[in-house]
Formats: C-alpha cells, structure tokens, sequence
C-alpha cells in the first residue's frame, strides 16, 4: 500500500485523485454482493450524473424526484417507478433501459450496460437504501458553535496552522479565478481555483494551505465574520453544488451545506455562523442551518440567476441579488423585506458595512442603499465596461474590480482615491486583506498592492505540487552551483587583472614622474641658455651702437676740419676705438650664434620631453583606466557570485522547508485525510 501511494505522487497532478480512488479500490475486496448496491452509495451518484437535472425539488419533471430516497420510492405523478425485487417491471428501469417509452435521459444517450445492470441489481435486491440497513444519525453536537456577534473577535486573528500544502490540482497554466475573499481580521486571502481553494499569507505571499473542494469548480469564498471560518460555494454546471465550511486555522471541513442540481454562484454565512444561504442559477434563495446543515427556508422571487448574497452586519437580513439587476432583502424566516430593480444589469456583488449596503453591477455603477427605506443614498459610474466585485476595506473605503482590467480604491462619497492596474485580463474579483489590496484577473494573475498603490507582488493561483517544489528547488541549486564555479573562476581572474592593472598604474605613475623631474630639469637648462642669449643680444645692441656713434664721430671730425691736417690724430683715434667696437661686435655676434644654437637645442630637447611626458600621461590615463575597469569587473564578479550565493541559500532554506513538508505529510495520516476530505461524498459523480 505505501509503496502504491508512493508511486501516485508521481503521477501528474490532473490525474492524481483518480489514480488514488484506484488505489483505494485496489485495496478493497474484489467481490461485491447485490447488497452493496444502495441508493445512498450507488444509486444517487449514477442519478446525480444523469438523472437530477431534471428530477429534482425544484423541477420534478413529471412529478418524480430522484435526489431522496423517500422521493424516489414515492414515485412520479403516474405511479410507483420501482417495483421492488422486479426490475422489468419498474418504469424507472424500462424507461432508462429504453424498452419503454418516454427513453431517458430525454435527448440523451442510453446509460452505458453497466450502469444499467447496477439499476437492475439495486432493485432485484429490493432497492435497499444504506449499506445494511442502517440509519443514518445526526452529530450530537452542531457542526458549526454559534458565536455572539461582536466588533472584533477576541484573541489573535485566525491563521492556518500546519496547513495542507499539497494542491489538489496543477494544471499547465492558470485558470481565471472567479472569487477572492481577504479576512476581515487576519493577514489572509483566499482564491478561489480549480476544485480547491488557496490561502495565502499576505504579508510573505506565500502558501499558507490549501482546502481541497472536490466538489468541482468554486465560484464564491468568504470569510466568517470573525475570521475562523472559510466559506466556498460552487460545484459543476447543471449536474451538482454545494457549499463547504472550513475551519482556518486547521482546515479541518466542518459541514457540507446544500444538495443542489446546479453550482452554487453565491453564498455567505452570517456573523453569528448559526446560517450559511446559498443561491444559483435555480433562481432561488436557500438558507440553512449550520449546526446541522438541515434546510430553514427556500424563496422564490428572483427572475433570474442569484448571482450575490450577503448577511447585514447584525445577522437579522439576507440581501440578494441576480442577474437581471434584482434586489431583494429577507428576514432569515425566509420573509420578504424589500425587493427593487437595483441596476440596469446583473448584480456582480453586495458589501455591507454598518447600516449601509453597496451594490455593483455589470451596467458599470456602484450603488449605496438604505434597505429600511428601499432608498438608493449614493450612484457613481464605476468601470465603464462593467462592475466585477465590491468590498469594503478596514477603514471604511471602498475597492472594486472591473471589465477594464483595473481596480479601483474609492472614498465613501464615491471619489477615487487610486486606480490600480491594469492586469492582464478582465479583473474579476479585489478585496482587501492585512493592509493589502489583492485582485484576481479572467487569466488567473493574482497581484496584490499596497494601499499607495506600490505593487507588492504576485500570487499563484496554480502552485506547483511540493514534489515539483523539490525537483525545481533541486535544480536552481545544481544551476547555482554549476553557476558558482564559473563565477568563482571569474572572480579570481578578475582579482589577477585588478592587480595587474594596479601595478602597471603604479608603474605609469613612476614613469610619469620621471619623466616630469627630466622636462624640469630641462626647462631649467633652457632658462639658463635663453638668459645667456639674452645677454648677448643685448651686448650686440650696445656694440652695435657704439660703433654707429663712432662712426658717425669720425665724419662729425672730417668734414669739420674742412682737410686740416691737424685734425688726423683725432681721427685716427676715433677710427682706431671704431675699429675696436666693431671687433667686439663681431665677437659677441659669434657668441651669439653659438648661444642661439644651445637654445633652439634645448628647445628641442625640451619638446620631446614634454611629448615623452604627454605619452606618460597618456599611459598613465590608460593604467587608470583599466584599473576602473578591473574594478568595476571585481565588483559585478562579486555581485554576482554573491547573487548567485544568497539565490542558492535561498533554494537551500526553501527545500528544506518543503521536504520537512513532505516528511511531515507523509508521517501524518491527518494530512491525507485532509486531502481526499469530501472525495467519499461525492467519488461516484462525473470528474
């Protein structure tokens, strides 16, 4: 048997509670007596598939109703249908059989031979209506403890504890999720998905446990007043529907509520959890014990589908409403309070909050009423395209969701505060829960923000199974270790190049400076040429001066001595200084030449220093700037590695958590029970 079970985790997700009831079947005895066959565990489920859709409380067709034992002993409006002991005799099984006429189902296909000889065994073996003849007891105590109804429930807020984390279902995409719903208490939201339901902690965002709802799709979740107790209502379309309710913080199922021919498209339970109501596409308005789950009152007055429900704060009336836009209010005797025509369309949802009732509707408005008076107080235009769901936050606003993907946070006097979105498809369902505004769309996003109108994060509304967990967390830790020896490859090479590249700029910056104390060097051998030269060229103008004022002297003397000879030695003197000027000019000219070819060497000298410098600096510029560059390397190959680290940890703490799970699951049988809870009820029906 364990090693059976084993081997069904492995099976993929869609086909995991078949495969179970197999399983279980295997471990059963292979003979079966004319006595196993009961209405109550054989007849009613094959009835449910093919039968009650028609012959039902609220159709009987032809007067026969097939959903109770009783009703279907009773028979039709011509007679008895069974003939106990005698199945060729009994019209219910001639005309399945289809050797009497009117064949059923009507327009449908015979049964399949099978199912034919089961009817033919039950009534051969007298139509018995329980296994051994027992009689079916009631609890001795209520299912569901009535609880005063108060402002705020005493103690801590309920969380589940030790949840099952095992969806029942994972398909290969999302579905829409057609109903969310946050505690009024708690940081929880619950998501409505493929025959299960879904919390989530909405200040981790993780899974904190799903409840199995074998019963088929769930249309609607809602909390208790109080916050410990989950409400789910749905089923599948034209064949069954019922309402669940779940205990939060162990998730154990408390009661199943109603045995309808239809999903159930609305429920709610009231604050005191004495009543839990339920309506559908049967038109009508169901409202039920919940300490016994037995039916209180039935009423008819809606026209078309009851597509919203909801219990006013005090738990005194029932507010409903449907697709045609009809609002009805009820006491819960099932009285008639109030009725209108609400909205131009259909009635997606109903809030209350104190004395006031807000309604929204496909037509695009949110309306406030006052039920006493039948008075609307307040309309606004809310989503053009049409209104998806209503509900009130913590402190009084108001937040819904709507065909232009968006969702919206309202005031009370019906101006918007914040328009969040839009998401990716239509968005079905918001809802506020721990501080948080959570929405749902037809493609089955989840998102949530916080009231700023910042994105939070996301939700799966179709988590993987804890086996898919542990092979993906299994392979981002092999990914991230394979990842990591590269990185930490890289993260070497990067140091080796950092310190490559510190020493090559230490090297420029040497060279640099050498280069720099050589052109100083040469700059001050340049001055000192250049003040030689300058020297000089001074000298050469005084020289030249000086001759060119001898000269001019001896000719002043000429031609003042008009050829006076003894005005010769004059002359010759003059002469004789001229001559000595001019020889000194001549010498400080060849000094010159010599001075003026040390400076244009010196200049040149001082040029290729100076490029030598610029090369060093350009070296220099390159060194540093392949040391920013290593560095930036060494920082994003420790970025990376770190990254890469943390990631890996992070998987490391997840599969941990997740095969404590599993160990935990698998050593606990409750856990199991959990699971398959409610499968028995209906295990005969279509899947």
């Amino acid at each position: 048997m364990n090693a059976a079970i084993r081997k069904l985790r492995r099976l993929s997700c869609s086909g995991r509670k078949y495969a179970l009831l197999a399983a279980l079947a295997l471990c059963l005895p292979a003979w079966r007596t004319q006595a196993d066959v009961t209405y109550q565990d054989t007849i009613r489920p094959l009835f449910q598939s093919s039968c009650l859709n028609c012959h039902n409380p609220d159709k009987n067709k032809a007067g026969l109703d097939l959903s109770t034992y009783d009703s279907t002993m009773d028979g039709s409006d011509n007679g008895k249908v069974v003939e106990l002991g005698d199945a060729d005799k009994s019209v219910l099984y001639k005309v399945l059989a289809h050797t009497q006429e009117p064949y059923m189902p009507k327009n449908g296909d015979k049964l399949p031979d099978s199912q034919l000889e089961t009817i033919r065994e039950w009534i051969q073996s007298n139509a018995p209506e329980k296994p051994g003849g027992a009689v079916a007891t009631q609890p001795a105590g209520p299912a569901v403890a009535v609880v005063p109804v108060a402002d705020r429930p005493k103690g801590p807020p309920a969380m589940p504890h030790d949840g099952l984390l095992e969806p029942v279902v994972h398909t290969m995409r999302a579905g829409a999720v057609p109903s969310i719903a946050g505690s009024p208490w708690a940081p929880l939201v619950a998501l409505a998905a493929q025959e299960q339901v879904l919390l989530y902690d909405t200040n981790s965002l993780q899974l904190a446990a799903v409840l199995p709802f074998p019963e088929g799709f769930p249309a609607i979740v809602a909390f208790s007043r109080n916050g410990s107790l989950l409400i789910a209502g749905g089923g599948i379309g034209a064949k069954l529907g019922h309402v669940v309710v779940w205990d939060v913080v162990t998730g154990k199922r408390i009661i199943e509520i109603g045995d309808e021919f239809d999903t159930v498209l609305a429920a709610d339970i009231s604050p005191d959890q004495s009543l839990v109501a339920l309506g559908g596409p049967s038109r009508l308005v169901k409202i039920f014990s919940a300490a016994d789950g037995k039916m209180i009152c039935k009423m008819k007055k809606h026209t078309d589908w009851v597509t919203a429900l909801c219990f006013t704060p005090d738990g005194k009336e029932l507010i409903s409403g449907d697709r045609a836009g009809g609002l009805a209010v009820w006491d819960t005797e099932g009285h008639e309070v109030q009725s209108m025509t609400a909205h131009d369309a259909g009635i997606t949802g109903i809030a209350c909050r104190g004395n006031l009732v807000a309604t929204c509707s496909e037509d695009g408005t949110v309306k406030f009423w006052d039920m006493v008076e039948g008075k609307q107080i307040k309309s606004w235009k809310a989503h053009d395209a049409g209104v998806r769901s209503i509900a009130f936050t913590a402190d009084g606003q108001i937040v819904t969701s709507g065909r232009d993907r968006t969702v919206k946070l309202w005031d009370a006097s019906g101006q918007q505060i914040r328009q969040f979105g839009p998401l990716n498809d239509i968005a079905m369902q918001a809802c506020y829960a721990g501080g948080k505004i959570v929405a749902s769309d037809w493609s089955g996003l989840v998102r949530a923000w916080t009231p700023d109108g910042k994105r939070a994060g996301d939700l799966d509304s179709n988590p993987p199974t804890i086996e898919q967990r542990i092979d993906m967390l299994t392979g981002v830790i092999a990914s991230a270790e394979a990842a990591k020896a590269g990185q930490d490859q890289a993260l070497k090479q990067a140091t080796d190049t950092l310190a490559d590249a510190a020493r090559k700029e230490t090297d420029a910056a040497a060279a640099l400076s050498a280069a720099k104390a050589v052109l100083a060097t040469a700059q001050g051998r340049l001055n000192v040429v250049y003040k030689q030269w300058a020297t000089h060229a001074t000298a050469i103008q005084a020289a030249q001066a000086e001759v060119g004022r001898l000269d001019l002297r001896v000719r002043e003397i000429v031609w003042a001595s008009g050829g006076n000879p003894g005005i010769e030695p004059a002359v010759i003197a003059t002469a004789i200084a001229q001559m000595s000027a001019m020889h000194s000019l001549a010498s400080q000219k060849a000094q010159l030449a010599q001075t003026t070819a040390a400076l244009a060497d010196a200049r040149n000298r001082q040029a290729a220093l100076v490029r030598a410098v610029e090369a060093e600096g350009r070296a220099m510029a390159s060194a540093s700037s392949s040391l920013k560059s290593a560095q930036t390397s060494l920082i994003a190959a420790e970025n990376t590695e770190t990254k890469t680290t943390a990631r890996m940890n992070a998987a490391n703490v997840d599969l941990v958590k997740w095969r404590a799970v599993e160990a935990r699951m698998n050593s606990n049988p409750q856990y199991a029970l959990r699971k398959t809870d409610g499968l028995k009820s209906i295990s005969g029906y279509p899947r």
